[in-house]
């Protein structure tokens, strides 16, 4: 195994979460008790599910920041596709499938998918 080749989806959730973070605490609470809701619950989601964003936004947007790859999908498609707790994190991941600078050595160069859209609804 090369150097950095099992970040995968464990890179895409840090990055999810490093440039979410602020918008992220509120949103993944499981909301049962005020515990969840102030982020103390055990089992609290560190990651974003498509019935967080259904309701709040009718397409989405991703980009790569490294190379010219766009596209939008439709939020009740993919609700529908991957159903309301479907992880955004691991489509994310398998979008980037195919990518030719998925596998790059430098981490620098590798594919980077984002959701533009993110910051404004969270």
């Amino acid at each position: 195994m090369r150097y950095g080749e099992s970040l995968g989806q464990d890179r895409v959730a840090y990055i999810l979460r490093s440039r979410y973070s602020a918008h992220l605490d509120a949103l993944l609470g499981c909301g049962r008790s005020t515990k969840c809701a102030q982020g103390e619950h055990p089992m609290a989601r560190t990651y974003i599910v498509f019935g967080d964003i259904a309701g709040k936004l009718d397409i989405l947007r991703v980009e790569c920041t490294r190379c010219p790859r766009k596209g939008r999908y439709s939020v009740a498609k993919l609700v529908a596709q991957y159903g309301r707790r479907g992880n955004m994190t691991k489509w994310i991941s398998d979008l980037k499938a195919d990518c030719a600078q998925r596998d790059v050595s430098q981490l620098h160069e590798r594919c980077d998918l984002i959701c533009p859209d993110l910051p404004k609804l969270l």
